[in-house]
């Protein structure tokens, strides 16, 4: 495909010993892949076509995506709690996607219907993230995270006889967010709770979704045994009701298992 430049320039500033400003932008290209720029698929019968499914357009080019950002991360010692907050904004233009063609077949068999995979997508994707954590105590430590994101795109559906257009904006989850919590009970012993919660989401090409939240915990005791060491891990996963992830068949229930991991000396 040639020489795909994909620059990235970033500058932090230091207000003091515990507070620092970050401003971040990048460019990056995406080659279409082997697959997708080499597609012509369809059914035959004794070189009669009944059916065109997917072809790729002749003149398919690379992905562009624009991505800026503004952060702040700080620390408050007396209160032990340290924030970090992200602002961003991505762009994203000449997305390969599918618009539909008509074609006019041979034989009735076939949906005169055909998808051509082109430059025809973009979105942009405006959004703020933070992360909270906080030492109560010197044994304990809780996280809290959450993340907005705000979509708007849009892609041809169709181009004849007139042109169509759609979005996928409900593609992504608007609120995302969860809080981890851990004790350290001894040096070899500790207990970790973490609950994370996701919007619906109407996945494309996949099933509408609708806001889960989901809670895990885990029991680690650090092993030391000669010159060996590693931990011993309880773990608990999806403690409540089961969910749904991108398909209503993938259905996500609770788990349970002990993992043994030995660090060789």
């Amino acid at each position: 495909v040639g020489t795909l430049l994909s620059p990235r320039f970033s500058v932090s500033r230091q207000l003091n010993q515990h507070h620092t400003l970050r401003m971040s932008v990048s460019r990056g290209k995406r080659a279409p892949s082997i697959t997708e720029a080499n597609l012509d698929q369809q059914i035959e019968l004794s070189g009669v076509v009944l059916d065109a499914i997917i072809r790729s357009d002749d003149d398919l080019e690379e992905e562009e995506v624009t991505f800026f950002e503004l952060a702040w991360s700080g620390y408050f010692p007396q209160s032990r709690l340290g924030i970090d907050i992200n602002v961003f904004r991505e762009q994203a233009r000449h997305a390969v996607d599918d618009f539909e063609e008509e074609l006019i077949m041979p034989t009735p068999l076939g949906d005169n219907i055909i998808k051509v995979k082109s430059n025809t997508g973009e979105w942009e994707t405006s959004g703020v993230e933070f992360q909270v954590m906080y030492r109560p105590a010197p044994k304990m430590m809780a996280r809290l995270h959450y993340a907005y994101l705000d979509l708007d795109s849009d892609f041809v559906k169709r181009l004849t006889p007139e042109k169509k257009l759609d979005n996928f904006n409900e593609t992504q989850a608007r609120h995302a967010g969860g809080l981890l919590l851990n004790y350290q009970w001894t040096p070899e012993l500790s207990t970790g709770l973490t609950v994370y919660h996701q919007s619906q989401v109407k996945w494309r090409d996949g099933n509408f979704i609708d806001e889960y939240t989901r809670l895990d915990s885990h029991v680690t005791r650090k092993l030391s045994f000669g010159r060996y060491s590693g931990q011993l891990q309880l773990v608990a996963q999806n403690i409540t009701d089961d969910y749904s992830e991108y398909n209503t068949n993938n259905i996500f229930r609770s788990r349970y298992f002990v993992s043994l991991s030995v660090d060789l000396p």
